[in-house]
This record gives C-alpha cells, structure tokens and sequence, in this order.
C-alpha cells in the first residue's frame, strides 16, 4: 500500500469515528440525566403521585382534651388544637364511631357520654382523605339510681299492712337488680320486679316505719325512701295485688 492510499483510508476511518460519536454520545447523556433524577426502581409516575400525597396529605390534631363529665355521663366538651386545610373539617369520634363533626376554624364540640370507659379522638378530613386520630381516654362514673317512687305503708289489718311502691326512673345506662328494705329492725332484700311486700307490727305499736332503697346490677346504692304509718282501728284499705311476704336477709 502506498503512502497515499494509507492517508485516504485513514481519513475515512477518522470520519466514521466522528459520525458515530454524533449518533451515540447525546443518547448516552440523556439516559445518564434520567438515572440521576430518580431512584433506583422507581418511574416518574410513582414520583410524582409520592410527592402529591405527601403536599395534600392532612395533620392530625395537636392536642385534644375532654371536659369534666358529670357522675352518670351526659353533655361534654371536647376541645383540640391544631388547623385543617380548606375545604377540611374535624371529626369527634367516641370509641370509633363519629359522633360529631365541627367545621374548619373551631376548636370545641359538645357530645354526649354514658357511664363507662371510652376513647374520645379527632381528626381532620378532607377531601382526599383524613389523617391519623388525636385520642385520649375517659372514665365516666356510675351514678346510683334514683329512689323508689310512691313508697307508702298501707294497714290492711289490725297490726298487718303493706309496704308499696313504684320503680324509680333510672339514668341512661342502669338497670336495677333489687331492692333493699328495712323495716321494724328487719331486712329483706326483694328482686326488681317486687311493688309490695308483707309487714307485721304490734297491734300496741303507734307508728311503723319502712324505708327502700333501689340497688343496681353494679352494686350502686340509690338514697332510702322511707314512709311512716300510724295505725288506725279501722278503715283498712284493701290490696287486691299479690304480696311477697319471704325475702333474702342482708
């Protein structure tokens, strides 16, 4: 080969490199920009859904705080601190279930509480979502039952008679179980569905007293009702209902 031959294949060679360079090297930077914006194993898409979710996503409240509640349960105040975004709103939940909500810009709500253990939170939502509950934890005590109504002794005899009376009205919650009577020194515990009981006194007594008291499945004591009777030599009212006359000592 010439000296003259080699230069030209030499320049073809040369000028080939030059052309591919053109084609290669600006795929090559492109593909090295990509890697270098994302992560490994992670698309555009997924960026970008990661960052709207992380700009719309709402807080949960700073704080949150349950008024004194009253023996037997009732109205509350709940308050909280912290903000929702616009268009957002707060929601009072008691064990789980939504019970209240309260607009954007508040920061109290009333509800109501029965007697027992429960957890009060709040959250805000919006639109797209709400965030994690702000909650904490209130005991709510039993109140003891009201007393019997329309507690009267009736004399039906010379030295013998009635004790009667009527169910109090119970609070949300309670269920009464029994009563518990005194009467003469003696007492007799009677089951929730009683209304009377048997008495005996001496016929030289000048007054007989019965007290009753109502009593709860939890034990709870409501205050006595009690009633006086001075017997009388006649008149006797008559009582056509069935009398409980044997009760359980206690």
């Amino acid at each position: 080969m010439g000296h003259a031959t080699y230069a030209y294949v030499r320049a073809i060679l040369i000028a080939g490199a030059i052309a591919l360079a053109v084609v290669l090297v600006p795929g090559l930077l492109g593909s090295a920009r990509v890697s270098a914006a994302e992560p490994p194993g992670a698309s555009v898409g997924t960026a970008r859904a990661a960052i709207a979710t992380a700009a719309v996503a709402p807080v949960r409240p700073t704080s949150v705080t349950v008024g004194v509640v009253r023996e037997g349960g009732g109205p509350v105040k709940v308050r909280w601190t912290g903000r929702a975004p616009r268009g957002g709103s707060f929601a009072i939940s008691v064990d789980g279930v939504v019970v209240a909500t309260a607009p954007r810009g508040t920061h109290a709500a009333k509800i109501r509480l029965l007697p027992g253990k429960h957890r009060v939170a709040v959250a805000v939502v919006t639109p797209t979502g709400s965030s994690p509950k702000r909650a904490v934890t209130v005991r709510v005590a039993h109140a003891p039952p009201p007393p019997p109504l329309d507690v009267h002794v009736v004399q039906t005899g010379a030295g013998t008679g009635y004790l009667v009376w009527q169910p109090p009205r119970p609070r949300p919650g309670q269920v009464v179980a029994r009563y518990r009577i005194e009467v003469r020194g003696r007492v007799v515990v009677m089951p929730a569905s009683a209304r009377l009981l048997s008495v005996r006194w001496p016929t030289s007594a000048t007054s007989v007293t019965a007290s009753i008291r109502a009593v709860t499945r939890a034990g709870l004591r409501g205050p006595w009702a009690s009633s006086t009777l001075r017997p009388g030599g006649g008149g006797y009212q008559a009582l056509v209902a069935p009398a409980f006359t044997v009760g359980e000592k206690g």
